[in-house]
């Protein structure tokens, strides 16, 4: 390489070098505040609508409809464990003793994209394996949009748990 061009190169890197590392530094998002961003729309919205879609599956289970014997859980995850990324909200439904661990509908913190930052990952994991529903920021998830992520979520449990094979 030409002399020239390595002088150019260093003039180049010490002139740009330190803004990118301090801009990519200021646009490196806090991750312990959007967790606790993540918990305030947890508390505030995914919890109430799993518990509402909960409820509403217990009484029409209830009420006769041939949904079977339905239980729900809220499991709400604050700490990391192996394998898993926290913190998490979960609606566990138990809707047929051939699926004994339930089907789960989640709602995580997870950082797949260093550009993108931290998101928030809804997914579903029913019979067949598990499948991400979609990615939202804090402000996206409002009552409406987790409402009906959920049930559809719901409806797609349903149909993989009819699917089950019976056991002898």
């Amino acid at each position: 390489m030409k002399d020239h061009s390595k002088a150019r190169l260093a003039n180049v890197a010490d002139r740009f070098g330190r803004r990118i590392q301090a801009a990519d530094h200021a646009a490196r998002p806090d991750l312990e505040a959007f967790c606790s961003e993540f918990r305030r729309v947890r508390d505030a919205t995914i919890i109430p609508a799993m518990r509402d879609v909960g409820e509403e599956l217990l009484r029409q289970s209830a009420g006769g409809r041939p949904i079977g014997n339905t239980r729900y859980a809220i499991e709400i995850e604050d700490q990391p464990a192996p394998g898993r990324e926290a913190p998490s909200v979960t609606l566990r439904l138990f809707l047929t003793p051939r699926a004994p661990h339930g089907h789960r509908i989640t709602f995580t913190v997870i950082t797949r994209d260093a550009v993108k930052g931290p998101e928030i990952l809804a997914f579903l994991e029913a019979s067949p394996p598990p499948m991400d529903i979609a990615r939202f920021r804090p402000d996206d998830l409002t009552e409406g949009v987790v409402e009906q992520l959920i049930v559809d979520a719901v409806e797609q449990i349903y149909a993989c748990a009819a699917e089950l094979p019976a056991k002898p």
